[in-house]
């Protein structure tokens, strides 16, 4: 028998579930702790619109930041679990993807200072058009060179991972992402551009504006449209993984059909009544 990790990698896939989830949870504490200390700052504070439109962009930085690491752990598990490329070199994106992190936590810290936001917003869309643009490319490279490994499998290896790859491609290649980056990219520079206004000529009412066009960006495209096709990609890939799964361990998938209640006795029923 040949040395192999795959059993300890299997054993040890609660720990690692663990530790993933327990960063995810210092980090939650950290930013709620964060916004709450603002908060608490801002209610000391004679009111302002500009005080409480920067107390939504952080909580809208906070949540977008929190989004963007559940959307690249899942997105990448899902990539994973059903690409399989033939003669395909993945490409190495570890810059972009520490510069994007870089940028949301400059967003997170810098929130209370519209220029910095406009120069920080702008420079994690700008990344966001970079790696759009890239991921659509090397997804429909990747997509069809997995397509073509699968040709050789059995048609129920087809049917299931077919259809997955079918669901990747509609939001990867053909669904319009980078439009909707493009402008997210162009209403931060908008922002930006109010936001040097009110510093040039020490008018509030321009970082009023930039604030306005910062959360409208963020919540509309980045947050209620993005994550909604995201979550529609994630309905839409949940039955092949199911499907997977049971072909990969036929054991777990027979003890679930025989913990169904009364399942083999229903179908009876049916069977004698008709």
């Amino acid at each position: 028998m040949g040395y192999s990790t795959v059993a300890t990698e299997r054993r040890a896939i609660n720990i690692r579930h663990a530790i993933d989830w327990g960063t995810k949870l210092i980090l939650m504490v950290v930013g709620i702790g964060l916004f709450r200390s603002e908060f608490l700052r801002m209610m000391s504070l004679p009111r302002e619109l500009n005080n409480e439109l920067y107390l939504v962009l952080l909580l809208a930085a906070a949540l977008l930041t929190a989004g963007w690491i559940f959307v690249a752990n899942k997105e990448f598990e899902i990539m994973c679990d059903f690409l399989d490329p033939l003669a395909y070199q993945i490409p190495n994106e570890v810059f972009v993807g520490l510069a994007i992190a870089a940028s949301l936590a400059i967003l997170l810290y810098t929130a209370r200072n519209p220029l910095w936001v406009g120069i920080s917003y702008s420079v994690y869309m700008l990344l966001s058009v970079l790696g759009w643009t890239r991921a659509k490319g090397e997804m429909d490279k990747a997509i069809e060179a997995s397509r073509v490994k699968l040709e050789d499998e059995p048609k129920k290896m087809r049917d299931i991972y077919g259809g997955a790859l079918n669901i990747l491609y509609s939001y990867y290649v053909r669904q319009a992402n980078l439009p909707r980056v493009w402008a997210s990219f162009a209403l931060g520079l908008l922002g930006l551009m109010f936001s040097l206004l009110g510093l040039i000529l020490g008018r509030t009412i321009f970082n009023t504006v930039a604030y306005a066009i910062f959360i409208f960006s963020i919540l509309a495209l980045e947050g209620g449209l993005a994550f909604y096709w995201r979550f529609k990609l994630y309905a839409q890939v949940r039955p092949f993984e199911t499907a997977k799964h049971d072909i990969e361990h036929p054991k777990s998938h027979k003890r679930r059909r025989q913990n169904l209640p009364n399942a083999d006795a229903s179908q009876g029923s049916r069977g004698g009544s008709e």
